[in-house]
């Protein structure tokens, strides 16, 4: 009898397993089917646009730490980009050319603040991400043309053609203009020959001249494009080895997600379980974050408050209607890829989300949560970054109007599931991308110029 009491419970809990373990395989598969019919993959296994070179690699990773592309040689591209910020800064809106210091010690001194957030630089030279700036300003169009804010470059049969054809992706064309914005690397004019520079094309020129006289980056070049002679080297050959760098350096594929996506079905929690399930369903938010990459690629409205020094005008940012010129475009911006999303804070276009769970919350609501976020400093902005909030009553009045369709009548979504919501966005992170980028962060650059900020 003693023998029939003991195996009873054990057949209940064997029985119990099997069926708990039944059904969390096929919410699991279900689930990869679902992402699967809207076109998301694993991206561990996807090309770059472009073939890999270590000549150019190198030459790009000692560019993209050097401040001898900036005008006042005071800043570089990892000054907003820094490998061990997510590839940012931790700031909502970057501090630019004038600034001292690094992340959230960088002061403004002679600086001004960066009109939106510096977007990471995570997966962007796999094929397939042909677009980026948060107002899709630079985009390889399907016929291969470029899209940029220079005329010159654009087209069938661009002016600039010999640089347009150096261009291996989208990531390096992007490399050509914060070199020749004032506030980002150019410097103010009348501080430097690159900033009283005329065209962007004087700029380009006059920087090419000053990388190839150092001996150091001659040797660098003429091992990177050994069949160009080095005085056909243009910007372009600078810009598209720091794209190399950015794209072989900055990768976020072997994530728990990724993984799932191949077929390891319990690299997920439960809880990133119940979150892909709210993701997919209830939250709606595969409408826009959707195909390999997790996004649309497309412009929406979120209403987000302002905050900022305003582009082309003072306390306002429309977004893609100044690029368009279609006032139904204003304050829509493009929907930005997840992978490392808990590693590449703070949010949205302009940074104005610092916490990962309130940025998600105000997606669910916008108008319910607009007032509270306006009005309250709980995302801890210092007084630098308060003060340049907009609270202009009819254009806050506004950016809600502007609400993407997609985005009207979200649910509500409660504390426990808003946890696991964000519990499943943390499934997105590769921790093979802490710590020190592909071939480390070089001790010194041929400029001789100091890299610490």
């Amino acid at each position: 009898m003693k023998l029939k009491i003991l195996t009873i419970p054990v057949l209940i809990i064997l029985f119990s397993t099997s069926k708990s373990y039944s059904s969390s395989y096929k919410l699991r598969k279900y689930l990869q089917e679902a992402f699967r019919t809207h076109s998301v993959e694993s991206l561990s296994n996807r090309k770059n646009a472009f073939k890999i070179n270590k000549q150019i690699f190198e030459l790009g990773r000692n560019l993209f730490f050097d401040k001898i592309l900036s005008g006042n040689k005071n800043i570089s591209c990892a000054t907003c980009l820094a490998p061990s910020m997510g590839t940012g800064d931790f700031l909502p809106l970057s501090i630019g050319e004038g600034g001292r210091g690094l992340g959230q010690n960088r002061q403004l001194h002679n600086a001004k603040l960066i009109p939106r957030n510096a977007p990471p630089l995570y997966n962007r030279a796999l094929f397939g991400h042909t677009t980026v700036m948060w107002d899709g300003r630079i985009k390889r169009e399907v016929d291969g043309e470029l899209k940029t804010p220079e005329p010159m470059l654009n087209g069938p049969t661009p002016t600039l053609a010999h640089i347009t054809k150096v261009l291996e992706s989208t990531l390096a064309a992007q490399a050509l203009f914060p070199i020749t914005s004032h506030e980002e690397m150019r410097g103010i004019k009348g501080s430097n020959e690159i900033a009283d520079a005329k065209t962007n094309q004087e700029v380009w020129k006059k920087l090419t001249q000053r990388v190839v006289a150092i001996k150091g980056y001659k040797n660098l070049i003429e091992k990177a494009y050994p069949n160009t002679n080095i005085n056909q080297i243009n910007i372009g050959h600078l810009a598209n080895a720091i794209g190399v760098y950015e794209g072989m350096a900055f990768r976020a594929t072997n994530t728990a997600f990724d993984r799932f996506m191949n077929g390891e079905l319990y690299e997920l929690s439960d809880s990133q379980v119940r979150g892909a399930k709210i993701f997919l369903n209830e939250g709606q938010c595969i409408k826009c974050h959707q195909g390999p990459f997790l996004s649309d690629f497309e412009f929406h409205s979120l209403g987000v408050p302002h905050i900022g020094p305003g582009k082309e005008e003072a306390h306002n940012d429309r977004g893609l209607e100044l690029i368009s010129g279609n006032k139904y475009d204003r304050y829509k911006f493009k929907t930005p890829p997840l992978r490392n999303v808990a590693l590449t804070g703070p949010y949205m276009h302009n940074g104005f989300f610092t916490n990962l769970k309130d940025a998600i919350k105000f997606h669910c609501h916008p108008e319910d949560y607009f007032l509270t976020f306006l009005n309250d400093n709980t995302q801890n902005h210092s007084t630098l970054f308060m003060k340049t909030i907009d609270r202009d009553y009819r254009r806050n009045f506004e950016r809600l109007y502007s609400l993407s369709p997609s985005l009207k009548n979200n649910p509500q979504i409660g504390e426990k599931k808003l946890n696991d919501l964000v519990s499943f966005l943390n499934s997105l992170t590769d921790f093979d991308s802490l710590g020190q980028p592909m071939g480390g962060i070089p001790s010194f650059v041929p400029s001789n110029l100091q890299i610490k900020d």
